[in-house]
């Protein structure tokens, strides 16, 4: 029950206080996606509530993209009571965003050039973090991983 009341909290905080978002768009084909796009995705968690942010390292045909993200490791995310996790990795992995291309829920968020690093600075951003990720629920999320390669000092 705290696990579900922190999530809670937080979706509302953050909506409210902290981390704006830049406008998006709705990906309805690949060719939309191009390599340092920040992306999300829904989740599973509490029916697509919260969304999984990430970084495009390179298309790789068809619906398929590299990406560079904030994810829990092989031991799995499961957080403290703090919503903190010691096991959440930075990851390159290639992902198959058909189902979400279709059911248009794939969203590129949309920064103005003179709000954030150039595509070459933002991959070498996100692979720079590449490795163990100091996860918590609040400060230091996928979001806030993807938002940093993009324009976070």
């Amino acid at each position: 029950m705290r696990f579900v009341l922190f999530h809670l909290l937080f979706f509302f905080f953050r909506r409210s206080f902290i981390m704006p978002l830049p406008p998006h768009t709705v990906i309805e084909y690949a060719s939309q996606l191009k390599a340092a796009d920040h992306i999300s995705v829904p989740t599973e968690l509490y029916s697509g509530a919260f969304r999984h942010h990430a970084i495009v390292g390179a298309p790789m045909g068809g619906n398929v993209f590299e990406v560079i993200h904030a994810r829990p490791g092989e031991k799995g995310g499961d957080l403290n009571s703090s919503g903190s996790s010691d096991n959440y990795v930075v990851a390159e992995d290639m992902i198959d965003y058909s189902n979400q291309i279709r059911d248009r829920t794939l969203h590129r968020y949309d920064y103005a050039p003179d709000q954030c690093y150039k595509p070459f600075d933002v991959l070498q951003r996100a692979k720079s973090k590449l490795g163990p990720f100091a996860f918590n629920a609040v400060t230091n999320n996928c979001e806030h991983f993807a938002q940093w390669c993009k324009n976070r000092k």
